[in-house]
C-alpha cells in the first residue's frame, strides 16, 4: 500500500502508478486531491492498481460521487471526519449496495467496533503506540488496551459495555 494523501497531481499519480505496477501494490490510497474527481475516475481507468480514499471526504453525499462515477476500489470513511458512526454505517450501507469494500480510516477505538459488526469491510488503519502523532490517545485513555495495543497484526473489540473507553483517573470528569 501506497499513502499518496492527495498530494500528487494527475500526471505525477499517472506516471508513479506505472512504475509502482510491478510491485503488486495492494492499493494506492489518495492519490490525488479528494475533490478532484475527475483525476480519480481517469487514474483509475489507465492504473492496474485498486485505488483506495475517503479519509478525507465528509458526507455520505461525497462518497455518492466516488461510487457512482467508479472513481475508487475501496473507501475509507473516517467515523471522526463523516459525523459519526450514523454516517458512517450510511456510507458502508451505500459502498455495499456498490459492492465496494470499505476499510475505515484511523479511530481504532470505534473503527474496531464496526469492521467486527458489519461484512464487507476489509482492516482498519492502525498506528502503533510509540507513535508521536497518536500517543495522546494512551496520554488520555485507560481502556481498551485490546484496541490500542495490537497484538500479533490484531486489534481486539473489548468485551466492556458500549465502545470500551474508560479514561484515565486524571481525565475524568
Amino acid at each position: 500500500m501506497v499513502d499518496l494523501n492527495g498530494t500528487y497531481d494527475l500526471n505525477l499519480a499517472m506516471r508513479m502508478c506505472r512504475k509502482w505496477e510491478r510491485y503488486e501494490l495492494f492499493w494506492i490510497e489518495e492519490p490525488v486531491h479528494p475533490d478532484n474527481l475527475e483525476g480519480y475516475k481517469r487514474l483509475k481507468r489507465v492504473c492496474g492498481i485498486p485505488i483506495a480514499a475517503g479519509e478525507q471526504h465528509h458526507t455520505v453525499y461525497d462518497f455518492k460521487l466516488l461510487l457512482e462515477s467508479e472513481a475508487v476500489d475501496i473507501v475509507q470513511p473516517d467515523v471522526g471526519h463523516v459525523g459519526g458512526i450514523t454516517e458512517w454505517l450510511r456510507v458502508w450501507a451505500l459502498a455495499r449496495a456498490y459492492g465496494i469494500p470499505v476499510s475505515p480510516h484511523l479511530m481504532p477505538i470505534v473503527s474496531a467496533h464496526l469492521v467486527a459488526a458489519k461484512p464487507g469491510t476489509m482492516w482498519i488503519e492502525y498506528t502503533a503506540p510509540d507513535n508521536p502523532l497518536r500517543s495522546a490517545i494512551f496520554d488520555v485513555f485507560d481502556e481498551p488496551k485490546s484496541i490500542m495495543y495490537a497484538r500479533n497484526g490484531k486489534v481486539y473489540v473489548p468485551e466492556t459495555p458500549g465502545i470500551g473507553i474508560k479514561l484515565k483517573p486524571q481525565h475524568q470528569l
